[in-house]
């Protein structure tokens, strides 16, 4: 168990508090890194009021926390999530954003980004969580981890948090890997779910288990989605409190997976590949990025991929190509023709 002092306070915003404020409270107030989001649905999203912020934010002195929130629509009333489309492949799809998202903020590699599943649901819901929210967050998980450049963190209240850790497991497996250090960010739903916790400290650190080999580490702690008021410096805040192993949850270098290291990376995939040529079968090391592009078949009615003819007749070639542009992926479609079939 950690002692106190090892518990470093923090704070989330719903919007950024704007440039004199941030310089006010790293000064002033006992906290000492912010909740960074990214992601979300940017057209009427709060998180767009912090892009770009997160090298200035460094250099006042801020630790950051990098949150992901999912890009999930909204219904055509704005008031609910459609959670019922959760998939694989839309996991897939954002978790290449929050790897576009963190190279475009300039994040040094290794850093650990935590997905928001919160945002999809809070753990009360009558109806229990959403039905493909373990399919899209193991999407999530292998498309950032197949960067090599992000390390995957998980934001959960901690009811979710042993089936997500299976999950979690589960992905590492696919890729012949294993999770050296699952950083989990616990958010209580509830309190009386925490009552028998006398102390941050005592929510952090110690890894919890699940099952025979899925464990998480609780890296942040967040005692209550509930906001407060709060002044330091003379700014005037709206803060939800939370508590992390160290100062610096996203880029401390004792967060970081060792198996990112290019060099281990590289060998793993070699490993891999090799291994699933030999025995011909199909690879879960490319399973995500196949989803996503049949997703995109899928938009253009085309047919899946594989089979004898998986393209209508005059159909031949379909390149997809994702590349980075202002912080998002744009996707890139070409559909060429085959010479070999007649008119």
């Amino acid at each position: 168990m950690r002692e106190e002092a090892h518990a470093v306070a923090g704070v989330r915003l719903a919007t950024y508090p704007g440039d004199s404020a941030a310089r006010a409270w790293v000064a002033a107030s006992p906290y000492r890194f912010l909740a960074y989001p990214i992601g979300g649905q940017r057209l009427w999203s709060t998180i767009d009021t912090w892009r770009g912020r997160a090298a200035f934010l460094r250099s006042l002195g801020w630790g950051l926390a990098v949150v992901y929130a999912p890009r999930v629509g909204r219904r055509p009333d704005r008031t609910t999530l459609a959670t019922d489309l959760l998939t694989r492949s839309l996991g897939a799809a954002d978790g290449y954003d929050a790897v576009a998202q963190c190279r475009w903020e300039r994040m040094p590699a290794g850093a650990a980004c935590y997905l928001d599943t919160t945002a999809l649901w809070g753990g009360d819901s009558p109806n229990g969580r959403p039905a493909g929210l373990l399919d899209y967050y193991k999407g999530w998980i292998g498309a950032v981890l197949d960067s090599g450049t992000v390390h995957p963190g998980t934001c959960c209240t901690l009811s979710d948090a042993s089936a997500l850790a299976e999950s979690l497991s589960t992905v590492y497996r696919e890729r012949h890997r294993t999770a050296k250090r699952p950083s989990f960010w616990i958010v209580s739903a509830n309190s009386a779910m925490d009552r028998d916790v006398s102390t941050p400290a005592a929510m952090l650190g110690a890894p919890a288990r699940s099952g025979a080999d899925a464990t998480w580490q609780t890296e942040v702690w967040q005692p209550t989605a509930s906001v407060t008021r709060q002044s330091y410096g003379g700014a005037s805040l709206a803060v939800s409190t939370c508590w992390a192993t160290t100062a610096d949850p996203s880029f401390d270098p004792s967060i970081r997976d060792p198996a990112l290291d290019p060099a281990a990376l590289t060998a793993t995939l070699r490993s891999g590949v090799a291994a699933t040529v030999t025995a011909g079968l199909p690879s879960p090391l490319v399973a995500d990025a196949r989803a996503l592009m049949e997703a995109c078949l899928a938009a253009l009615g085309l047919a899946k991929l594989g089979g004898a003819h998986p393209f209508p007749h005059g159909i031949g070639d379909v390149e997809i190509q994702l590349t980075e542009r202002d912080g998002a992926v744009d996707a890139r479609i070409r559909v060429s023709g085959n010479e070999q079939d007649s008119p």
